[in-house]
């Protein structure tokens, strides 16, 4: 092209096309699931129980439940304890308790979240348990 000769002029549509061929696309970080905390996941459970069940309760049932698969690969305990018709939740362990329970962090907030019934998780191995069972159908019964 010589100085006498003008570019072509281009559309904007046209200049779009070009300067998005040209654009270098970045990758965005991968964000880390926020795990919930014990105490978090002992307010949920809190508010899933339906205390006037609980009240319909007349012996003292204890279950210590794990939670397996936590950030780096921990697990934390937690329990319920009905005593005398109040339930009691805590992030502990229970260490003389009728019902032991064990579950897997990603199934633990499935039932948290409503989407995981106690039924279905026993029913395809998804909570297992160890103990007094009459204790866990109580327990059972106050969700």
């Amino acid at each position: 092209m010589t100085k006498s000769e003008k570019p072509a002029k281009t559309t904007k549509a046209e200049a779009k096309k070009v300067s998005s061929k040209t654009t270098v696309t970045r990758k965005r970080a991968v964000k880390k699931p926020k795990f919930a905390t014990a105490d978090e996941m002992c307010a949920k459970l809190k508010k899933l129980i339906n205390s006037e069940k609980a009240t319909a309760v007349k012996t003292n049932v204890a279950v210590d439940i794990e939670v397996w698969g936590l950030e780096n690969d921990s697990n934390c305990h937690l329990y319920i304890e009905i005593k005398d018709g109040a339930v009691n939740v805590q992030p502990y362990e229970y260490n003389d308790c009728s019902l032991e329970a064990y579950i897997s962090y990603d199934n633990m907030m499935k039932f948290l979240d409503g989407k995981l019934t106690i039924k279905d998780a026993i029913a395809d191995g998804s909570l297992n348990a160890n103990g007094n069972i009459p204790a866990a159908v109580m327990v059972a019964s106050i969700f």
